[in-house]
């Protein structure tokens, strides 16, 4: 990626990342929690432990982190406040990033609101017969 000045950097962290309430999970390569941060509790995240397997403390996480098409994006996936996220993945050198993004001005979506803004795939799949329903995942946390 090209560098960009300064005043580019500034301007998409003022005007997209800010506005996006981030939050972050490092989850290691065997899978525990390392670290975490952001806006967790925007997305009804309470009560993380570190050392303690992710899938476990955040349900939809669970097959997820051991995929090898990573980066991947995920959107419209479900938090336990009821806020649909982005939901990104993307390899770290101690394991994997778990990073989740939606629109501070939006406090709910419907799914379906959520999924038409996305395409559909142009191929006949698993999803073919249940176009949207199935376009966005329910992530809950114990």
């Amino acid at each position: 990626m090209p560098d960009l000045p300064a005043s580019v950097y500034a301007y998409l962290h003022t005007h997209i990342l800010a506005t996006r309430a981030p939050a972050y999970l490092l989850v290691r390569q065997d899978g525990r929690l390392e670290d975490w941060g952001g806006e967790l509790a925007r997305y009804g995240m309470a009560g993380l432990q570190v050392g303690i397997e992710v899938e476990r403390q955040v349900h939809c996480l669970a097959g997820l982190l051991s995929m090898e098409a990573v980066p991947l994006c995920l959107p419209c996936v479900e938090t336990p406040s009821g806020l649909f996220a982005d939901l990104h993945l993307f390899p770290a050198a101690a394991g994997m990033w778990a990073l989740s993004c939606f629109h501070r001005g939006v406090k709910r979506r419907t799914r379906w609101s959520c999924c038409k803004s996305t395409t559909q795939p142009s191929s006949a799949g698993p999803w073919s017969k249940t176009w949207p329903r199935t376009r966005s995942a329910s992530c809950e946390v114990p």
